[in-house]
């Protein structure tokens, strides 16, 4: 393993708040911890990608963090119909 692995496997670790938000936490709250989620999980698919040397596995980066947004209105717009 070398140092782009380990920084992964620390964002990784960093899911787990924004899990346990997501669980507990208010509505509001919640699509907070989602959006932080998203950005945190691409950054980790970043640093696997350069960890393994594939420069191919960017693009699941790019298109995570180009559809994290649009994706958390869209839950927030059709959550906000149960409330």
């Amino acid at each position: 393993m070398n140092i782009w692995l380990w920084a992964s496997l620390g964002l990784v670790v960093a899911l787990v708040p924004c899990g346990w938000v997501l669980c507990r936490a208010e509505v509001m709250d919640g699509v907070v911890a989602l959006q932080a989620a998203t950005g945190i999980s691409a950054l980790a698919l970043l640093l696997i990608a350069q960890g393994l040397e594939r420069p191919s596995f960017y693009d699941i980066s790019l298109a995570m963090v180009l559809l994290g947004f649009p994706s958390t209105i869209l839950f927030a717009h059709f959550f906000e119909r149960w409330l």
